[in-house]
């Protein structure tokens, strides 16, 4: 059973099956929006790609150590995920909000976010994606993957 089967029983579960049948069919450029350990330290080494963390300004800051290492990886800026939802709906922030959060962001002319598993990083991705930015990727191994690996570069404000 191959990716497009295991999503169809999913949706089938979670709507109770109560949908017509469809066919999926992934883009031939799926792995486009991916990025990995190495394009990210190419992004550290280069410094030519815009590095997002999508964690809390206290995880990006190091006064809190949920992967392992405290702090953010070095060359990366903030955009807590939590700023470019609305709280009381759950929903995306209006586009002129989600702008002047993103900030310099916009500007980069690629972007790789991560968070802590490649959760909250998709938020800035799609938020950048509704702004039209076209470079944009999600680092899936994000802090699990990166501060397991003590020789990788990690910057943190308190310690």
């Amino acid at each position: 059973m191959g990716l497009p089967e295991i999503l169809i029983i999913a949706l089938m579960i979670a709507f109770n099956g109560a949908f017509a049948a469809f066919e999926l069919a992934l883009a031939s450029d799926w792995s486009r929006g991916r990025a990995s350990k190495g394009d990210v330290l190419a992004t550290v080494d280069a410094g030519q790609t815009c590095l997002v963390d999508a964690l809390t300004v206290d995880s990006f800051e190091g006064r809190e150590a949920n992967y392992g290492r405290p702090g953010h990886i070095t060359g990366a800026v903030n955009v807590p995920f939590v700023g470019l939802i609305e709280r009381e709906t759950c929903g995306f922030v209006d586009a002129d909000t989600m702008s002047t959060r993103l900030g310099d962001v916009l500007d980069a002319p690629e972007v790789i976010t991560y968070c802590g598993g490649a959760i909250a990083a998709t938020v800035p991705a799609f938020c950048l994606a509704l702004l039209d930015h076209d470079h944009v990727s999600v680092y899936d191994g994000s802090l699990l993957e990166w501060a397991a690996d003590p020789d990788l570069p990690m910057t943190a404000a308190h310690t």
